[in-house]
């Protein structure tokens, strides 16, 4: 071995070490934030996208299940309890597609599972120096990490309260004329 290829893979485990060292200060510092100034933000997101996606889920399947019980309740249409059962099913499946309607399971969990997605993405790319990080000083990166952050959790608020303002669509009918 000549001492130029030791002194490269010296300067090598040298520049590892630093990285290293600089990877565990920004996700400390990142983690800091994410607990102290956005109180579990990123964490909050996570979870509410996966209730949000059950509780989608559970209510669409039982929807499914309502259908195929009235279809099935149909063998015993001449029983006089068959009219009630369905009915109370139709009842179901209108409290449940309202109940959807108006808390919007679905949209609510893709936009907070997106913005737990996207603080991730941009945690690693700071966390390791990528993407806009790269070549910054530390105290610059910090800045730039929050504001993305700070721009991820605006969008997502901005577009969950358009959602809520848009008025109903109106069924209309064809006139008699």
């Amino acid at each position: 071995m000549t001492p130029l290829i030791d002194e490269d893979a010296a300067a090598q485990a040298t520049a590892d070490i630093a990285l290293d060292a600089m990877r565990k200060a920004r996700m400390a510092r990142a983690e800091r934030y994410f607990q102290d100034d956005l109180r579990d933000q990123r964490g909050w997101y996570s979870r509410k996208a996966s209730s949000n996606k059950t509780w989608g889920q559970r209510l669409g399947l039982t929807v499914i299940t309502c259908g195929a019980l009235t279809t099935f309740l149909q063998i015993f249409a001449t029983a006089p309890w068959v009219a009630y059962a369905t009915a109370a099913i139709g009842v179901l499946v209108a409290l449940i597609e309202g109940t959807q309607r108006i808390w919007k399971f679905d949209e609510t969990w893709r936009g907070y599972r997106a913005a737990s997605e996207r603080m991730k993405r941009e945690l690693r790319f700071y966390v390791n120096g990528a993407g806009d990080y790269t070549a910054i000083g530390e105290d610059a990166a910090y800045r730039a990490f929050v504001t993305a952050i700070e721009q991820i959790i605006a969008e997502e608020q901005q577009i969950y309260w358009e959602s809520r303002a848009k008025a109903p669509v109106a069924v209309s009918t064809p006139d008699a004329a």
